[in-house]
């Protein structure tokens, strides 16, 4: 008998602690949001690798903090101090930074040779080589940045130059990946100037004549996916300037003349819904009466909505709505007001 309490005992504790472990799991991105593949986690000698979609899934000891470690070849290591209690699932995405790849490093000291970059009143410089730079052909290592230059009255020089500068340039990042690049002509802006986000894309794409804004404009969200587009001349909007949201989906459509709104301005949701309109004249906003009744209509709605008199409340939408029967932000409200007073099928018609 002794044995068999001895052998209860024992397995009880044994699936006791076997149970004694906590889940971790997530996705590893970089700071451009890409899932990052057989990037290592660890603790106490134990872990995983995220899969080719970043993700990964860890069992732990639960109730103890425990300190995990994410590592890539190609990315700066992270650490993170992490408790789970028992049984129970902690999701936890962290954002991995790029490191920068220092092929080699030369300190100057030499006056003259400082005086000749354009920063005299310098001590000395230090020239870090990248990857990214040591990669580049020669062709392209010899087109100067802008941060080598100064601007003055909205002309740019060399820092060792009396001249205005004519001629192609490229900036980029400290990890030394390309930023923007462009053309001066006598010292502004001429054809057409691209700007890039980190990972590679194109974020500003903009058209210039004698450094002002001359032609169409164009900007990226992260994804490649068209964010907003329209003209310039002289420096000044024109014509019609559209919006979009990151579904690709229209957002805003407005019309500029000489730089400032004229006409009618329409926004949209997402879904391709008309959200509100509004009218300008001159860069004035006109008020619009229809939209002052409307939302008149919708304020008194919520009053009455605030004293529990929904039937009341929803009279006024009812109207509202009769004044602008695309007003979507007022069938929200009145389907809202329909549930609260147990019209549940009306309500769903309003969603």
């Amino acid at each position: 008998m002794r044995t068999i309490a001895f052998i209860i005992i024992f397995l009880s504790f044994l699936s006791s602690s076997i149970a004694q472990t906590g889940i971790v799991k997530g996705v590893v991105k970089d700071e451009n949001n890409t899932p990052i593949e057989d990037v290592a986690i660890t603790y106490n000698g134990k872990g995983t690798t995220t899969n080719n979609k970043g993700e990964y899934q860890l069992e732990i000891p639960s109730g103890q903090t425990i300190t995990l470690t994410f590592s890539h070849v190609a990315y700066i290591t992270y650490t993170k101090r992490i408790k789970v209690l028992k049984n129970r699932t902690v999701n936890f995405s962290p954002k991995l930074t790029t490191k920068t790849e220092v092929i080699d490093e030369v300190v100057v000291k030499d006056k003259k040779i400082i005086e000749s970059t354009g920063y005299k009143n310098l001590d000395g410089i230090i020239y870090v080589f990248t990857k990214e730079y040591v990669n580049r052909p020669d062709s392209i290592k010899v087109i100067p940045t802008t941060k080598k230059m100064t601007k003055k009255n909205s002309t740019w020089y060399l820092n060792d130059s009396s001249e205005p500068y004519s001629g192609k340039f490229i900036d980029y990042y400290l990890t030394g990946k390309k930023q923007g690049e462009g053309i001066l002509f006598n010292g502004k802006l001429k054809g057409k100037r691209l700007m890039y986000y980190l990972n590679g894309n194109i974020s500003d794409e903009i058209e210039y004549e004698n450094g002002l804004s001359n032609g169409t404009e164009k900007r990226f969200y992260k994804d490649g996916t068209l964010m907003q587009k329209g003209d310039f001349k002289n420096g000044q909007e024109i014509g019609i300037w559209e919006m979009y949201h990151p579904n690709g989906q229209l957002k805003q459509r407005t019309n500029f003349v000489n730089g400032k709104m004229d006409g009618e301005s329409v926004s949209y949701y997402s879904t391709g819904e008309i959200k509100g309109k509004n009218v300008y004249k001159n860069g004035v906003y006109q008020n619009d009466k229809i939209n002052d009744k409307l939302f008149k209509l919708y304020n008194e709605s919520q009053e009455l909505y605030k004293q529990v008199n929904y039937k009341g409340a929803i009279k006024k939408l009812d109207k509202a709505l009769e004044l602008d029967p695309n007003w979507a932000d007022g069938y929200f409200a009145r389907a809202t007001m329909k549930l609260n007073d147990f019209q549940f099928d009306e309500a769903i018609k309003d969603f």
